[in-house]
């Protein structure tokens, strides 16, 4: 078989994987779903896509797909999905809820294994009143619970110190 066609098939199904992997357990309840779950093909030991923790990749600005293992319904956000930047460079991270904008310290650490230690302080938030269908304290809590974080094929995922992935977004900018 010619080499170029074995890795273009390659690089079809390894993003494929992952998308069928994370839908899987997007829909599993959130105590059932640890880092050690979802498979990450592109991260391995020879080509480590963290690179050193404060490299500005981690500078980026990511959708909100998945908060607790239940995925964000579209028709619940009228005023715009959950959104996270984080700004490692400056030692911060900003949002938006789905309702209010909040902005909170971060500084990433250290690697463990292939995820960065995140230490998030404490968050401040407008207070503006928001639809019942939007529960932006569960979304606060699982930032704020998030204890690493791990970047693969242009996904993040915020992991507790359980293991269990309490956030997962996609990167938009």
């Amino acid at each position: 078989m010619n080499r170029g066609f074995t890795s273009s098939i390659r690089l079809l199904v390894i993003p494929m994987t992952l998308v069928l992997s994370i839908s899987s357990c997007s829909r599993k309840n959130s105590s059932s779903i640890t880092a050690e779950e979802v498979v990450y093909p592109s991260l391995n030991n020879e080509d480590d896509t963290l690179g050193d923790v404060n490299h500005h990749q981690w500078d980026n600005i990511y959708a909100i797909e998945v908060i607790n293992g239940k995925a964000v319904d579209k028709k619940e956000f009228i005023d715009g999905l959950p959104i996270l930047e984080l700004q490692i460079q400056q030692g911060r991270l900003v949002g938006f809820t789905g309702c209010n904008s909040f902005q909170a310290e971060a500084t990433l650490n250290r690697k463990e294994n292939k995820a960065a230690q995140i230490e998030i302080g404490p968050i401040l938030s407008t207070k503006r009143g928001c639809p019942a269908a939007i529960d932006e304290q569960q979304f606060l809590q699982s930032l704020e619970s998030a204890t690493s974080i791990l970047l693969s094929n242009n996904r993040i995922f915020f992991i507790n110190m359980e293991g269990v992935i309490t956030l997962q977004g996609l990167i938009v900018d």
